[in-house]
């Protein structure tokens, strides 16, 4: 392990000296380290909001770094301990919309999912950006454009009567 250690410490004392060194890793721009940190703090956490807290930013940190598998990875950890938390949610979305790794499908079947669980989830703005960002379109919208379309068709080209359809033999 690297750094300072601190097992020797009592709790608030450690959490404190945890923050201050994950606090200067992000300012030295070391991210990975600074999210390392960060997970031993969420260790430690035991309130939900700040647990939540703890989640988003040591995602963030690794989105960061350059490394959306374990942002991804954390998020998934997150929503499996906090599955109420759209923020999660939509992190985990938006990560794996990015990632050119993640087939269209398996980021299709994941959002689906959230939408079924929580049905509040569409209504968040930054759900509505996401679906902006990535095309994503609900099914609902999907079956009424085609539904559009399909009417568009047939105002378009008149329906034929079916004895002057096709030549009879």
């Amino acid at each position: 392990k690297r750094g300072m250690q601190t097992d020797y410490l009592n709790d608030p004392v450690k959490k404190e000296m945890l923050e201050y060194q994950a606090a200067a890793c992000e300012k030295k721009k070391t991210e990975e380290e600074a999210a390392k940190i960060y997970t031993e703090l969420l260790e430690m956490e035991q309130e939900d909001g700040n647990r939540e807290m703890l989640y988003k930013k040591i995602a963030q940190l690794y989105e960061a770094a350059g490394r959306c598998d374990m942002a991804m990875d954390i998020c998934i950890q997150g929503i499996g301990e906090l599955k109420e938390s759209k923020e999660l949610k939509l992190m985990h979305i938006r990560f794996m919309c990015a990632d050119p790794s993640v087939s269209r499908e398996e980021c299709s079947m994941k959002i689906k999912e959230y939408v079924r669980d929580d049905g509040q989830l569409p209504d968040q703005e930054e759900f509505k950006k996401l679906q902006k960002e990535y095309d994503i379109q609900r099914e609902e919208k999907q079956e009424e454009e085609k539904t559009e379309q399909i009417e568009k068709e047939e105002q378009v080209l008149p329906k034929r009567e079916p004895e002057k359809a096709a030549p009879r033999l």
